[in-house]
């Protein structure tokens, strides 16, 4: 049908044109004052400045309130007021003045033309709620796990935290390697910064760190940081009651034992009494004052360790603060006003060069360098962190794809089911153009339902992700502030849209592409379809398959990890220790008084019922700690290739309490003491190492940074202590507690004969009777200990499994209903080959083979896609090759059925079809 001036479509424009230009004269005329409407229709006489741009600036908003004024007649009796051509027009029935801008006719038309398709997407999908409802749910699952993926990050690294202003000014400041490594900096490295750098208004500095707390007669363990006199000032927090730091509260080292007090501590500790500022609390067995609050959701700037306590840098006895060799500090700066991001390491450079040149040794192969300001700084490129950030990824985004061509290849077949429909609408003047922004339309409002419904499960389950994240010293969980923002709500927005145009856009082009001849035939079914629209139907299933096979693959690999570590032999039997940490050093214990403490400490846990065996060590196993920063040589190893390893200061007896001998030698013993030659145990993997071929026991080994300058082999215990489970072979010393100077933050392991939870109390009371100062934390079993160590396995089989089990689901749906719908539209070719004589098992065969077809290209491209994708597993499996054969073939199998069931089906239904009822069929 044409589009002269007599064609439905120009009336019913017209029509439409002078009904909503009466809305607007109506509603603005009668309403504008008490609105305060001035746009759109203005009076000529009051009307100063650019006329144009205002108008279009306003449109959208009075264009959606002149639809609920259709009602209303037009001031000149009810006639249509068409749009004018050119020029501002007074419009009929107003008084003189009152004129319309032609500029917003296009923006007019194009809102009024948008919101039909979606009214009549809205109706569609109203009239087949089952297929609206199916999308929404699959859909959902998709942008669900991607948008939980984004919120954590987005709480994590993109939102800034409570308490922290203008975080766009702030920087870290640190060491670079040759490697490219951020590092830390030493005390004396701050000073000297922040004295001397001109392009920043504060140079600040933390250190996480945790205490003792003692205040009403209780002790706790409670997170700190010690941090510079500037700090609040860098982050511009406010300090509600009380004070802050005087600048020269941390300026001499040992002095300035005041504390500021977080707004959740106050709360907690002190019931919000206005009185704090001037009590004193004992940090660490030192008296403190408490000078200040501050504001409320202020908890530090490092996410992983939230703190509740904050006392000068001066205070902190952790390590030798006038040393420039230790780098422990984490600086950040806050430039200057007028000072441009891009150039904060030139101007660092202009203080670094002759720091260097002064401190040449201490500054060999190093530079200083600024790196982006977050809340989680150093622990960002860790690892476990990059691993799990792949594995998220990757899995999310594949689910993603997966239920996009799911949804898309339901929208195709309902397209298909169409066809008369549509070549109607063609027909009446619709246009190609037209029918796509209907589908279009279609697609976006099932994704904005589904993005809605993922952005709250996105909140809930970032929130669920961040308390399963197991803490370095076990005091709290990660603390996420993840509402819904506008990252969030943008980031939804953007994956909605994308997923519309991912969906929807394929049954759009192939539903504008349909004959209008065809479809207005008498008679004429649209069984079949165009090749191009089955051929497209077909590369999305055969999409699905391949997204199912690798998400099983990937499930499969870490689902057996999982199953390897469980059963795995560490020689350790951790279901019978209890175990509990205490911390001596900041209870002021010097290291005799220390070790005498810890003597009796294990005599008296020893007389307790229930108990076989204690002793104590630095580093619990499993649990991540005791990287050397000193090296290791002897037998092989010349000093110039030392050895890095992993050391543990331990009691006698230990390996026995943990029920693990000794391969061969013998443990540490009384005799083992300051007064006899120092003593180590090393492991199979150093001992392979730096002894190969010869018997380990009686060599000597040296390594720097210790007093002694060498060392006697007396035993070698097995591997599988490592901290990361999934290598198991990583070198490692024991040294002996009662020979070498080391912190007394120790572990107690007690060896139980029943349930090593009974234990637990009895071991905090005879702690308290010793000395009520001293808390006992991170209590509980080797078991727990353990199976924290391999959370990213344990978190990837999760979200794998999950993952695995949707593709599943999905496809297997997904290829049923494509084959249903292939073989209903089929039923009259059916009905006439079955009723020229065609067997049933021929019609059967021929009704597989599209399934066959789809299913074979797809496990095919599943199999390259999977080989490729599991490298990215690679840091989080334990015993499993990315590549296993076993895996990937019980994976293809178990697709392969899927399919084929999901196939028969439909076929085996098709093949028993009645001819007669089936040539009747339309």
């Amino acid at each position: 049908m044409g589009n002269g001036a007599g064609s439905p479509r120009v009336a019913n424009a017209n029509l439409g044109q002078g009904i909503h230009a009466t809305c607007f004269g109506t509603y603005l005329k009668e309403h504008a004052d008490p609105l305060g409407v001035e746009v759109l229709i203005r009076r000529k006489d009051d009307y100063t400045g650019d006329w144009e741009t205002g108008f279009a600036r306003e449109m959208t908003t009075f264009f959606l309130r002149s639809f609920r004024t259709a009602r209303y007649r037009s001031p000149n009796g009810g006639r249509r007021i068409p749009y004018p051509d050119s020029g501002p027009r007074r419009l009929p029935g107003f008084s003189t003045g009152w004129v319309w801008n032609p500029a917003c006719n296009e923006v007019f038309m194009m809102l009024r033309s948008l919101l039909t398709d979606f009214g009549s997407a809205f109706r569609s999908l109203r009239r087949n709620p089952g297929l609206a409802l199916a999308a929404v749910l699959v859909l959902s699952l998709g942008l669900g796990a991607n948008l939980t993926i984004f919120s954590f990050f987005n709480a994590a690294l993109l939102k800034p935290l409570p308490g922290i202003r203008g975080e766009d000014s702030l920087v870290l400041i640190g060491r670079s390697n040759r490697a490219g490594q951020f590092l830390n900096l030493s005390y004396p490295d701050f000073a000297d910064l922040r004295r001397d750098l001109k392009s920043f208004s504060h140079v600040a500095a933390r250190q996480p760190v945790a205490v003792s707390v003692a205040a009403g007669g209780q002790t706790e363990r409670v997170r700190g940081e010690a941090v510079s006199s500037n700090y609040f000032e860098a982050l511009r927090t406010r300090i509600v009651l009380g004070r802050g730091f005087q600048p020269n509260e941390d300026a001499v080292l040992g002095e300035g034992a005041v504390v500021v007090i977080s707004h959740r501590y106050w709360q907690r500790r002190f019931q919000g009494a206005d009185s704090v500022p001037g009590q004193q609390i004992i940090l660490n067995r030192a008296p403190f004052t408490i000078i200040g609050v501050a504001e409320p959701g202020f908890r530090g700037n490092y996410l992983p360790a939230p703190a509740d306590l904050f006392f000068p840098v001066s205070m902190y006895s952790g390590v030798e603060l006038a040393s420039r060799d230790a780098t422990w500090l984490s600086v950040f700066g806050r430039l200057a006003p007028g000072y441009p991001s891009g150039r904060a390491n030139v101007g660092l450079a202009t203080v670094a060069v002759p720091m260097r040149l002064k401190h040449a040794a201490d500054f060999k192969d190093m530079t200083f360098r600024t790196a982006r300001f977050n809340s989680v700084d150093e622990d960002l490129g860790s690892g476990d962190a990059s691993a799990m950030t792949a594995v998220l990824g990757v899995l999310t985004l594949l689910s993603l794809f997966l239920v996009c061509a799911n949804v898309a290849n339901l929208l195709l077949v309902r397209a298909a089911g169409r066809w008369r429909e549509i070549s109607i609408r063609l027909a009446l003047g619709a246009g190609r153009l037209g029918i796509i922004r209907l589908f279009l339309a279609e697609g976006m409002i099932l994704a904005l339902v589904a993005a809605a419904a993922g952005t709250i499960a996105g909140v809930w389950c970032s929130e669920l992700l961040a308390a399963m994240i197991p803490t370095e010293d076990g005091i709290g969980r990660i603390e996420l502030q993840a509402g819904v923002d506008s990252n969030l709500l943008i980031a939804a927005l953007v994956l909605a849209l994308l997923a519309t145009l991912a969906f929807a856009g394929p049954a759009a082009w192939a539903a504008s592409r349909t004959s209008i001849q065809t479809g207005l035939k008498p008679g004429e079914t649209g069984a079949g379809g165009s090749a191009g629209r089955t051929r497209l139907r077909t590369v999305f299933a055969a999409v699905q398959v391949a997204l199912c096979l690798t998400l099983l693959v990937c499930a499969g690999l870490v689902g057996r990890s999982m199953m390897l570590l469980a059963r795995s032999d560490h020689g350790v039997e951790l279901d019978r220790v209890a175990i509990g940490s205490i911390d001596l050093e900041a209870g002021k214990y010097t290291q005799p008084q220390g070790r005498a403490f810890l003597r009796e400490l294990q005599e008296r846990v020893r007389a307790l019922p229930g108990v076989e065996s204690v002793a104590v060590a630095r580093i619990v196993p499993f649990s991540g700690g005791g990287m050397s920063l000193f090296g290791i040589w002897g037998g092989s190893r010349s000093k110039e290739a030392r050895l890095h390893v992993n050391t543990n200061v331990q009691s006698p007896g230990f390996f026995d309490t943990i029920g693990m001998p000794l391969l061969y030698g013998r443990d540490f013993g009384p005799l083992d003491n300051e007064a006899a030659r120092p003593a180590v145990i090393i492991n199979e993997a150093l001992a392979r190492r730096m002894f190969p071929g010869v018997n380990a026991v009686g060599q000597i080994i040296f390594a720097d940074a210790r007093e002694t300058p060498s060392f006697e082999v007396i035993g070698v215990a097995r591997d599988g202590l490592s901290p990361n489970p999934q290598d198991g072979k990583v070198p490692a010393i024991h040294f002996s507690l009662n020979q070498v100077g080391q912190n007394l933050k120790q572990t107690i392991f007690v060896r139980t004969a029943g349930p090593p939870s009974v234990q637990l109390a009895p071991m905090r009371q005879v702690v308290a009777s010793m000395d009520p100062n001293v808390p006992v934390f991170d209590q509980g079993t080797l078991r727990a200990a353990f199976e924290g160590s391999f959370f990213t396995v344990k978190l990837a089989g999760t979200i794998a499994t999950f993952t695995g089990l949707l593709a599943m689901i999905v496809s297997t749906i997904g290829l049923y209903g494509l084959m249903a719908f292939t073989v209903a539209r089929r039923t009259r070719e059916i009905g006439v080959r079955l009723a020229l004589g065609a067997s049933q098992t021929r019609v059967l065969g021929s009704a597989l083979a599209g399934g066959i077809r789809s299913t074979g290209i797809g496990l095919a491209a599943g199999l390259a896609l999977s080989l490729t994708v599991t490298r990215v597993l690679r840091n989080v499996l334990f015993g499993v090759d990315p590549v296993e054969p076993a895996v990937i073939a019980a994976a293809a199998v178990f697709v392969l059925a899927a399919a084929l069931t999901a196939c028969y089906l439909p076929a085996r239904r098709a093949s028993r079809v009645d001819p007669a009822s089936a040539l009747r069929y339309e």
